[in-house]
Order: C-alpha cells, then structure tokens, then sequence
C-alpha cells in the first residue's frame, strides 16, 4: 500500500545545549486537519519552524507530498502548496477576512503559471495585467475561503 501521508516528520532541534525538539515524530494524512497543543516551552512554535523551514533541524528528516525537504528554505514548501503564517490575528485590521486571505494567497502568484497540479486553481502568468491578476487572487482565495466552511 502507498504511503498517504501529507508530512512525515522525525526531527531534533538543538540549541546549543538544548534540545528543544528530540526526536519528535509526526505524520499528518492528506486532507487531515489537526492541532499542535502543550504547555508554553513545549517546543511548538520551534516544530512548526522546523517544518515551514524558517528553522534547520539539527537531525532527522521532514517529507513533503513524497519529496525532503529538511533543511530547504520556506519557499521550497510553499511551491508545494504549504505556507505558515505567524501567530497574528488580523495582520491588516482595516481588512474584511477574505481581503487578509487574499493578501496571504498573492505570495503564491507569482511562483505558478496557470493550472497548477495541486488543484489550487494556478495562478496568473507573470505577464497578466495587474488588475486581472488582482482579480484572479480574489477570486481563488473566496473559493478557498469557501471550503472552510
């Protein structure tokens, strides 16, 4: 049988002395949603690092839709179609929801051509005018916005 899962992870992070994560596994499957508790110093923040690759982990190995990437930049992620976000609530007040959203996704238009294989729906091609890139932002991030709920 295949493996299903979205993110495969077994990492440590040390700090000099400490070990902030040791040997911390996680598997997440495709379409799963889940949650990250603990106390503060747990080490959440430093794994959620560690994924988005904000953080290198000092051991272990991280999985992505089938491909490593321990140790890659942020964007190497993101072009697979993840993105973290910091712990902010409303980045832009003066801001509707879908408008913040709207923000968020335009990091990722200018990294795709068209029909990407996620099935985000793609993104402009460099050359699409302003205002009909701005557009088609508005218009995927309300249909992502929608299948929240």
């Amino acid at each position: 049988m295949a493996d299903a899962s979205l993110l495969r992870a077994h990492v440590t992070k040390r700090f000099g002395g400490l070990a902030a994560l040791d040997a911390v596994s996680l598997t997440i499957g495709a379409g799963e949603v889940c949650g990250l508790i603990g106390p503060n110093g747990a080490g959440k923040t430093t794994l959620v690092n560690v994924l988005s690759g904000v953080l290198r982990p000092t051991a272990g190995s991280i999985s992505f839709a089938g491909g490593e990437i321990a140790g890659s930049p942020p964007y190497v992620s993101r072009g697979s179609g993840s993105a973290r976000t910091f712990q902010t609530l409303r980045i832009f007040p003066e801001l509707s929801v879908l408008e913040n959203v709207a923000v968020g996704y335009h990091a990722h238009t200018r990294r795709r051509d068209v029909g990407h294989e996620r099935g985000g729906g793609g993104c402009a091609p460099r050359d699409t005018p302003g205002r009909a890139r701005g557009a088609l932002t508005r218009e995927r991030a309300a249909r992502l916005s929608r299948s929240w709920g």
